[in-house]
């Protein structure tokens, strides 16, 4: 589906949707991501960008890979089975 973007002005509001981790006044709320055997994705297309991630542990930083990924147009991510 396409994203619903709703714009919330209190801090309490938005702490509490981080479980009061940081979060620099953005909060993303989104399904559970689902797991697909790297086999079974479709092909991506010529000149696409899809990033591959390895080892993130971090939400925070996990977050901040997948902004910088969206700025840049990248079209897929794959990460590893635990990843963050």
């Amino acid at each position: 589906g396409v994203p619903t973007v709703t714009q919330i002005q209190r801090q309490s509001i938005l702490d509490y949707y981080s479980d009061q981790r940081p979060h620099q006044g953005l909060v993303l709320k989104c399904s559970p991501a689902y797991v697909r055997k790297i086999e079974d994705l479709p092909s991506p297309r010529r000149g696409a960008i899809w990033l591959a991630l390895e080892g993130i542990t971090d939400h925070m930083n996990l977050g901040s890979l997948l902004r910088s990924a969206a700025f840049f147009g990248v079209e897929g991510v794959i990460c590893e089975r635990g990843c963050a």
